[in-house]
């Protein structure tokens, strides 16, 4: 309980009109005693006594009792303070702090043990949750029991975002040893056939060399020497088209916390240095043109394409020696060369029988394994012979839902 005494003013007529006799009347008495008035210091006191008394000042007493400020006191439980006897130190590192913050009485102390998860420590964000309630100038600070890994902390300038003070408590033994291993920088995709070279660093306390495992696509892996503490350049020849995926592996040393950090794991898209496509076009129409022109206009595209002019069950009445089309080699693009093109155009192509559905499941898995795949399409894509009723309906990002409607477009 504290005892406080002050003066208040409540003055009957309001301040504005207060501030406006005050006003007139230092101008009148001014005038006054620039005249050569008599009594001017005896009026000067009379006019202070009624100043004085329209004010209205009262002597208040108060007894207050102040709220007492708040602490956060957070326990970490993410999966990191499983390793070793973090878990233990930290819980009764956590139980003294919350025992010796209880004995003060102008603190509230407010605790939380945070939920293991998967995907990293995040223990600000449950700190905001806790204190959210709390006005800034009562919150004394934080303490957080933890290994010392947090991964949402906010930006040190962003001042409005802090709860502060912030203290850590790290549980963990600081000479205890661990491998560890980081990819530094990896391209995003790499010319098949040819060399990406990926930037390792291993980390080890006792230094020296080890000897990493590499492996690519789940191959057989193959041993690469490095320095400790050192970025050192890994080269990868990129085998495929589509995602090529790196494992890199330290084997474990003679201290280990833990093995999850002894692998490491990325990936890179193989492209070809050029671009093969295939066009196949159904119905003849005035875009097959466009596409061969915008194709052909480009000297690193490989364009081979076909139009289906005369599907199998349609009846000629000119024999096959007259014909001057030739037939479509479904078997040779479909299934021996398909692996050969990075990019399959359908242009205005409905299922007539041409390509069969174990063509078609081909593609699927072609598309599945990295190839591109675009059907341009109009209305026939709603209809029965579409091929979103094909086997490629596994690897299309949208059906249709088989209505047409006709009207104007509304982005």
């Amino acid at each position: 309980m504290i005892d406080a005494v002050r003066l208040s003013l409540e003055p009957f007529l309001g301040w504005p009109l207060i501030w406006a006799l005050a006003a007139l009347t230092i101008a009148a008495w001014t005038a006054y005693f620039v005249l050569r008035g008599r009594a001017w210091l005896t009026r000067a006191i009379g006019l202070l006594v009624v100043s004085a008394a329209l004010l209205n000042p009262t002597l208040v007493h108060e007894e207050r009792e102040p709220l007492p400020s708040v602490a956060a006191l957070i326990l970490d439980k993410s999966e990191s303070m499983q390793f070793g006897e973090r878990d233990r130190a930290a819980a009764a590192a956590y139980d003294a702090l919350k025992a010796k913050l209880a004995e003060d009485p102008t603190l509230e102390v407010r605790t939380l043990e945070t939920s293991p998860g998967d995907d990293g420590t995040y223990l600000y964000g449950a700190l905001e949750g806790l204190m959210a309630d709390v006005p800034r100038d009562r919150i004394a600070g934080a303490i957080l029991v933890t290994d010392g890994q947090v991964h949402d902390l906010p930006d040190p300038e962003q001042v409005e975002a802090i709860i502060g003070p912030l203290h850590g408590v790290i549980a963990g033994d600081e000479d205890l040893g661990d491998r560890r291993i980081e990819i530094v920088n990896a391209p995003n995709f790499g010319i098949v056939g040819e060399m990406a070279t990926l930037m390792v660093r291993a980390e080890d306390p006792q230094g020296g060399t080890m000897e990493l495992a590499v492996s690519l696509n789940g191959g057989a892996p193959e041993r690469v020497r490095v320095e400790a503490g050192k970025d050192t350049p890994v080269p990868i020849e990129i085998e495929r088209r589509g995602e090529n995926i790196i494992v890199i592996e330290a084997p474990p040393g003679p201290e280990e916390l833990t093995l999850a950090n002894n692998r490491a794991a990325t990936s890179i898209a193989g492209v070809r240095d050029r671009l093969r496509v295939l066009l196949v076009t159904g119905k003849p129409n005035q875009a097959g043109r466009v596409w061969r022109d915008l194709l052909k206009s480009d000297p690193s595209v490989d364009l081979v394409h076909f139009t289906i002019l005369r599907p199998p069950f349609k009846v000629d009445y000119a024999r096959p020696d007259e014909l001057a089309l030739i037939e479509f080699p479904t078997e040779e693009l479909f299934e021996e060369k398909l692996t050969e093109f990075d990019l399959i155009i359908f242009d205005q192509y409905e299922r007539q029988g041409v390509i069969t559905q174990g063509y078609l499941a081909n593609m699927s898995r072609y598309v599945a394994e990295g190839g591109a795949l675009l059907i341009v399409a109009g209305e026939q894509f709603a209809g029965p012979a579409s091929l979103a009723r094909s086997p490629l309906a596994s690897v299309l990002p949208a059906s249709p839902t088989g209505v047409i409607r006709t009207g104007e477009f509304v982005p």
